[in-house]
C-alpha cells in the first residue's frame, strides 16, 4: 500500500475519532482523556491496528513538538495576572514546596525500585510535576468543590504547566549531557535566554501587530497561530528545546492584554488546542505497548504509582499547607486530587522519540511511567474525585452569582441591582462589542463569547455561577440557553426573557423559568430607555403603593440575600425592588379590548352613561351618574372635541385605583352636541384624582393620535375591540416612538 496514503489514513483517522471522543466525553461528562487513552490503544497495533504512528516517521516528532507548541501557547493565554496577585500563600507552596517534593520524592521511589541513574530519574519524575489543566478544568466543573478549593487547584494547574516544563527541560538537558557539567549549565542558561528573548520579542511584535490593526480582523487568530508557530522554529533552530518556553512567553504576554482581538484569539486557540489533544493523545497512545506496562507494573511499577499518589502528594500538600486555614478534609481532598494530562503525556512522548535511538528500553520507561500515573490519577481519581468531595463535605453548598446572558442596558441594570443589594457576583455574556464595553465602564465583569458553550466560561468563575438568566431578544435562542446551563446550575437556576403567556408557554413547553413577558425585547427596552420613554428604578418595598399601577413591572425582589425574579408586589417587608415604569404611550396600559365598544347613533348622556357603565365593569364602586354629570358639565363650558373627529372626555373620581379608558368607534359619526359637530372616534379617560400627571399624559398622548389624519383613518377601520388594540399598538407618532 502507498506510504503517503498510510500516513493521511493515520492522521485522519486519528483526528476524526479523538474529536468525536472529545464530544463522547462531553456528552458522559467524563474526562476526556479516558476515552482518547482507550481509544488510541484501541485504533494502534496493540489491538486493531487500524493506524500506527511509527508509519509517520520523523513526522511523528515533528506533529507532537508542533501539537505541543499550541497546547502550551493556550496555556500562556489563560495565564491571569490576577492569579498571581490573588493567589493564596497555599498555591504558591504548591508551586515551590510541593514541586520540590513531587520531583525529588519521585527520584528516589524510581531509582529505589528500579536502580536507574540519578539523572535519568530526575527526568523521568520532571514530567509527571504538572497537574494537567486540561483534565482538572473539567474536572472541578463537574464536581463542584468549594470556591478556595477550586481556585487552589486551578491556579496550581495553570500555573505549574510552566514550571513543569522548565524543569523537565532541564533534566533533559542534563541527561543528554552525561552528567551536570558547567557545558550542561550553560545550555540551559542559553536555552533559557533564547526561549524568553524570542518569546518577548515576538510577542512584543504581535501585540503591536493588532493593537495598531495591521492585521485585518478575520486573519487575526490564523496570524497569531503562524507566528507563534514561527517563533517556535526559530527559537528551537537557535537552541534545541527553547521554542518551548517561547510560546509559553508569548502566550502570556498576549494573554495580559485586553484588546477584543486576543479575546477572541483565546477561544480560537482554546478550539485549536482541543483538536491538538485529540490527534495528540490518540496517536501517543495508540504508540504505547501494552508489554511495556505489562513490564513496568510487573517491575515494581504499581508500588511506584501508589507511592506518588498516596505517599508524595499527600507529603507535598502537607508541607504546603502547613500553618495555613486550610481545614483537614480540604488537605485530604487536594491530597486526592492531582490528575496528570496531556502535557506530561506529551512531554514523555517527546523525549522518548529523541532518546529511543540511544537508549531504548530506558525510553519505553518513560512512556510506561508516565502514561501509567495519566491513567491512573485521571481514571480513578477522576471518577472518584465527587464522591470523594461529598464524603469529605466540600463541595460548593450555594453557588449565589449570576451569569447573565446579554450586556444590554437591561441586563447591566439588573447585574448591578443584584451586586448592590446582595453582593452576589454577577457576569455578563454577550459577543456586542459596544456593549460589553460599556458594561465594563460600568464596572461590570463581561465575557466575550458563545453562551452556548459552557466551556467558555473561564474555570475561576464556576465556583459561584449558580444561576443563569438569558436575555437576548430571540425566544428560541434564550430556552436553547437555559438547556445547555441547566446541566451546569440546575434546571430551578436558569431563567429567560419571553414574550409568550404563560398558557403558551405551558403548551410549548422547555427548559428555563420564563420572565417578564408583559415586557418588549430587551433591546427594545434599552431603545426606551435611551429615549427616556421609560425608567428602570431602584425602590423600597415598605414605600411602594398598596398595589401597583398598571404601567409598573416589578422585575426583581430582594429580601435579605435572596433574589425573586418577577415578583408579586407589594410585601411588607424590609427589601428592595427593581422595577421598570413605561413613560410613554400610557394608553396603550390602560386601554383594555372589553372597554372598547361601537354605539349607534345616540345622545352625549347617553353615550357617556353608557361609556362610564363600561368602566364600571373593572371597577364596581365607580359612582356612575356622578362622572356623567361631571363630563356634560365641562363638555357645556368647555368641548374637548380635537380635530379630526376625534374627542377625549375625562374625569376624575376617588373610587379607581388607577386610570382607565373606555374608547367608542363610531366610523358613521356621532352627534357632539356642544359643537354641533360630528366625532367618530370617543376616548373616555377617569383618573384616580392623587395621580393628575399620569391623566394629563394619556390626554397628551391621545392629542398626538388625533393629530395625525392616517392613525386615525386606520384606527376607524377596526371592526373588532381586539383589532383596535392591535392597531393601537402599531400606531406610531413622533412623541411615542
Amino acid at each position: 500500500m502507498d506510504p503517503v496514503y498510510i500516513q493521511l489514513s493515520t492522521l485522519v483517522i486519528a483526528l476524526a475519532t479523538g474529536v468525536a471522543l472529545l464530544v463522547t466525553a462531553q456528552h458522559l461528562r467524563i474526562p476526556a482523556i479516558v476515552p482518547l487513552l482507550l481509544g488510541g490503544i484501541l485504533l494502534g497495533p496493540e489491538v486493531s491496528g487500524l493506524i500506527d504512528p511509527a508509519e509517520l516517521g520523523n513526522g511523528l516528532d515533528l506533529l507532537v513538538a508542533g501539537c505541543v507548541a499550541v497546547i502550551l501557547f493556550e496555556g500562556g493565554l489563560s495565564l491571569q495576572r490576577i492569579g498571581f496577585e490573588q493567589a493564596p500563600k497555599v498555591i504558591w507552596r504548591l508551586l515551590t514546596i510541593g514541586v520540590v517534593i513531587t520531583w525529588l520524592g519521585t527520584t528516589v521511589l524510581i531509582h529505589f525500585l528500579f536502580n536507574y541513574s540519578l539523572s535519568f530519574c530526575l527526568l523521568a519524575s520532571s514530567l509527571i510535576i504538572v497537574t494537567g489543566p486540561t483534565v482538572i478544568h473539567p474536572l472541578l466543573r463537574r464536581i463542584g468543590v468549594n470556591e478556595r478549593l477550586h481556585h487552589i487547584l486551578h491556579w496550581e494547574g495553570v500555573l505549574i504547566d510552566p514550571i513543569g516544563v522548565f524543569i523537565a527541560v532541564l533534566c533533559f538537558e542534563w541527561f543528554s549531557a552525561g552528567t551536570l557539567t558547567l557545558s550542561a549549565l550553560e545550555g540551559f542558561g542559553l536555552r533559557l535566554l533564547v526561549g524568553m528573548g524570542t518569546g518577548l520579542v515576538g510577542g512584543y511584535l504581535l501585540l503591536v501587530a493588532i493593537n495598531r490593526h495591521w492585521i485585518q480582523r478575520e486573519y487575526t487568530n490564523i496570524f497569531a497561530l503562524a507566528w507563534a508557530l514561527l517563533a517556535f522554529g526559530v527559537a528551537d533552530g537557535l537552541v534545541h528545546e527553547a521554542g518551548l518556553l517561547t510560546v509559553i512567553i508569548m502566550g502570556f504576554m498576549l494573554g495580559l492584554s485586553k484588546s477584543e482581538e486576543i479575546k477572541q484569539l483565546k477561544q480560537f486557540k482554546q478550539e485549536l488546542t482541543e483538536m491538538s489533544i485529540a490527534i495528540l493523545f490518540i496517536l501517543l497512545s495508540a504508540q504505547l505497548r501494552l508489554t511495556d506496562f505489562k513490564n513496568f507494573i510487573f517491575d515494581n511499577g504499581i508500588w511506584l504509582i501508589l507511592g506518588v499518589v498516596i505517599l508524595i502528594r499527600p507529603l507535598g500538600v502537607i508541607a504546603s499547607s502547613f500553618r495555613t486555614d486550610l481545614g483537614i478534609r480540604e488537605r485530604c481532598f487536594l491530597s486526592w486530587m492531582a490528575p496528570r494530562g496531556i502535557v506530561a503525556g506529551s512531554m514523555a512522548s517527546l523525549f522518548a522519540l529523541r532518546l529511543e535511538p540511544n537508549l531504548g528500553n530506558q525510553a519505553n520507561f518513560l512512556q510506561a511511567f508516565t502514561f501509567s500515573i495519566i491513567g491512573f490519577t485521571v481514571i480513578i481519581q477522576g471518577l472518584s474525585a465527587g464522591k470523594v468531595a461529598n464524603f469529605l463535605s466540600v463541595k460548593s453548598q450555594d453557588r449565589v452569582g449570576w451569569l447573565i446572558i446579554g450586556a444590554h442596558l437591561l441586563a447591566r441594570r439588573v447585574a448591578s441591582f443584584i451586586e448592590q443589594t446582595t453582593g452576589h457576583p454577577c457576569v455578563l455574556m454577550d459577543t456586542n462589542t459596544e456593549s460589553a464595553r460599556q458594561a465594563e465602564s460600568e464596572g461590570l465583569r463581561v465575557l466575550r463569547g458563545n453562551a452556548l458553550d459552557q466551556t467558555g466560561l473561564p474555570p475561576e468563575f464556576y465556583p459561584f455561577v449558580g444561576n443563569v438568566v438569558a436575555l437576548t431578544d430571540n425566544r428560541d435562542l434564550n430556552q436553547l440557553i437555559c438547556e445547555r446551563w441547566a446541566e451546569v446550575v440546575g434546571r430551578k437556576h436558569v431563567f429567560r426573557w419571553s414574550p409568550d403567556s404563560a398558557r403558551q408557554e405551558h403548551l410549548i413547553g422547555g427548559l428555563g423559568q420564563p420572565i417578564w413577558n408583559n415586557l418588549p425585547k430587551p433591546t427594545q427596552i434599552e431603545y426606551t430607555l435611551r429615549n427616556k420613554d421609560a425608567v428602570i428604578a431602584k425602590a423600597n418595598l415598605k414605600k411602594l403603593p398598596s398595589k401597583l399601577r398598571r404601567d409598573t413591572i416589578p422585575l426583581l425582589m430582594q429580601l435579605g440575600k435572596q433574589i425573586h425574579l418577577q415578583p408579586e408586589l407589594p410585601i411588607d417587608q424590609e427589601g428592595s425592588v427593581l422595577i421598570f415604569r413605561q413613560k410613554a404611550r400610557y394608553l396603550l396600559f390602560y386601554t383594555y379590548p372589553e372597554q372598547v365598544i361601537f354605539p349607534s347613533l345616540t345622545t352625549l348622556e347617553e353615550l357617556f352613561d353608557t361609556m362610564v357603565e363600561k368602566a364600571k365593569d373593572r371597577f364596581p364602586d365607580l359612582e356612575v351618574s356622578e362622572i356623567v354629570k361631571e363630563i356634560l358639565s365641562r363638555e357645556k363650558s368647555f368641548s374637548t372635541r380635537l380635530s379630526q373627529d376625534v374627542a377625549i372626555p375625562h374625569a376624575y373620581s376617588p373610587d379607581i385605583s388607577e386610570p382607565i379608558c373606555v374608547v367608542a368607534i363610531a366610523p358613521f359619526g356621532l352627534h357632539w352636541e356642544s359643537e354641533e359637530a360630528i366625532v367618530r372616534l370617543v376616548f373616555l379617560v377617569i383618573s384616580p384624582k392623587d395621580d393628575p400627571e399620569i391623566h394629563l399624559n394619556i390626554l397628551a398622548e391621545i392629542a398626538r393620535i388625533a393629530s395625525d389624519d392616517s392613525i386615525v383613518h386606520e384606527l376607524l377601520r377596526s371592526e373588532t375591540s381586539q383589532s383596535f388594540i392591535e392597531k393601537l399598538q402599531k400606531a406610531r407618532t413622533p412623541l411615542s416612538d
